[in-house]
């Protein structure tokens, strides 16, 4: 590993910042790292009462997204599957309905390291069970800051 790299970074060459192209030289300074956020979208009756979710933007910075759910507990009868609304459509996500951690994202957005992401996002739970949400937000920023 060069040793000017640094985990969670994006390995650029060394000749990007001597490059006379604009376009790729406007890379040579950014990194790209991730954040997330959890959050708890609950039942009736099970101590959290809202089904849906309040709306969420991606934060300044974001090139992409995904999407991570994991259901509490296995739901009989239940309806298998997360309402997300992108910035006021929703979409029907099925969902695999058992208790182990879902490993696999059930979105991931589109990403181009030159395009920021400003959505709009809010969760309806579907699985009559609490349900945890992940998203993990790809991010650009500066290395100096």
């Amino acid at each position: 590993m060069p040793s000017h790299s640094k985990k969670n970074e994006v390995i650029f060459s060394a000749g990007l910042n001597v490059s006379t192209d604009a376009f790729l030289q406007w890379y040579a300074d950014k990194q790209l790292y991730t954040s997330s956020q959890q959050l708890e979208i609950g039942v009736p009756g099970a101590g959290l009462p809202f089904l849906k979710s309040q709306e969420y933007v991606t934060p300044p910075g974001t090139i992409g997204y995904a999407i991570f759910v994991d259901p509490f507990a296995v739901t009989p009868g239940g309806d298998p599957r997360i309402i997300i609304t992108f910035n006021g459509s929703p979409v029907n996500i099925p969902v695999k309905d058992d208790a182990n951690v879902q490993t696999v994202p059930v979105y991931t957005s589109p990403a181009f390291p030159y395009v920021e992401i400003k959505d709009a996002l809010t969760f309806e739970n579907q699985l009559r069970t609490t349900v945890t949400i992940s998203i993990v937000y790809y991010r650009l920023k500066y290395r100096d800051r």
